[in-house]
């Protein structure tokens, strides 16, 4: 199992706002247990829940062993070092990317293709590498928290919804 994987997504289940702020996907894990933990994550996000250790382990019964799911999440990662692990995360991910360039071109060379072409398929091929390297990017609250609140008060200004302070629950005061 990679400590960087398992690292990461332990930091995940004790953080799920870590989720919306680094693009690492589930396929992009190499390691099985960490995919499916993961991905779980992401579900279990989704309708509004914590993706913790309990939560992601009733959500893979029978898929994952609880046993791994506990390894991953007792890794050591936590939401003060999750970007370290992220960062680190985000370099084996491109690495293993830009490994796949070398059979790619041979199997263009294989093909017959003429070597401008080649030369043009592999720049395109390293573009996108390029790009998704650049998808991976690491956002810190304190980066998105002058956007929400700028936001916020160009809606209060506007009126154009009903923004009145920190929604209690109760429709008579908010």
């Amino acid at each position: 199992m990679s400590d960087t994987e398992s690292a990461f997504v332990c930091a995940v289940m004790h953080d799920q706002n870590i989720l919306y702020r680094v693009a690492i996907k589930p396929d992009d894990l190499q390691n099985i247990s960490c995919r499916k933990v993961l991905k779980a994550c992401y579900e279990i996000s989704a309708t509004n829940s914590t993706p913790d250790f309990v939560a992601v382990a009733n959500h893979l019964r029978g898929d994952v062993n609880p046993a791994e799911i506990g390894e991953i999440y007792e890794s050591g990662a936590t939401h003060i070092n999750w970007e370290f692990y992220a960062n680190k995360l985000k370099h084996e991910i491109m690495n293993r990317k830009l490994m796949n360039v070398a059979p790619y071109l041979a199997e263009l060379m294989r093909a017959g293709e003429e070597p401008q072409e080649v030369i043009s398929k592999t720049s395109e091929f390293l573009d996108k590498i390029k790009i998704g390297f650049n998808d991976y990017r690491i956002i810190k609250f304190s980066e998105m928290l002058p956007d929400w609140f700028n936001e916020l008060e160009e809606r209060i200004a506007s009126k154009k919804i009903g923004v009145t302070g920190i929604p209690s629950g109760m429709s008579t005061l908010d």
